[in-house]
């Protein structure tokens, strides 16, 4: 079953199991497409439509009250016409760790 409705990006966010519930609590996570911050869910897919082509996607968190953003990190994926790419992005044991950006196989 093909994805029909253009290319686009569907990325999940996830935290640390030991850290979750810390981080579900007191940070919200953002998903990062070509240097544009979206902010996202704990683990519900945030979706967006994107020309095909290389495409620079990250996560990271920013602690409710604080500007700053933490644990980003980004990976390069190649987005073709037909296609929807999921990935999935996990946070590190530390704040400071950076997130792993994971393409993952669609259903």
């Amino acid at each position: 079953m093909g994805y029909e409705y253009g290319p686009s990006i569907k990325g999940t966010v996830e935290p640390y199991w030991l850290s979750s519930k810390f981080l579900r609590a007191f940070a919200n996570p953002f998903v990062l497409v070509d240097g544009v911050e979206h902010l996202a869910n704990w683990d519900i897919p945030w979706k967006g439509n994107v020309e095909a082509g290389d495409h620079v996607v990250g996560a990271g968190i920013r602690y409710r009250g604080s500007g700053g953003p933490l644990g980003v990190s980004s990976a390069t994926v190649t987005i073709r016409n037909d296609r929807e790419a999921a990935l999935v992005a996990r946070s590190g044991l530390l704040n400071h760790t950076p997130f792993t950006v994971e393409e993952v196989l669609a259903n």
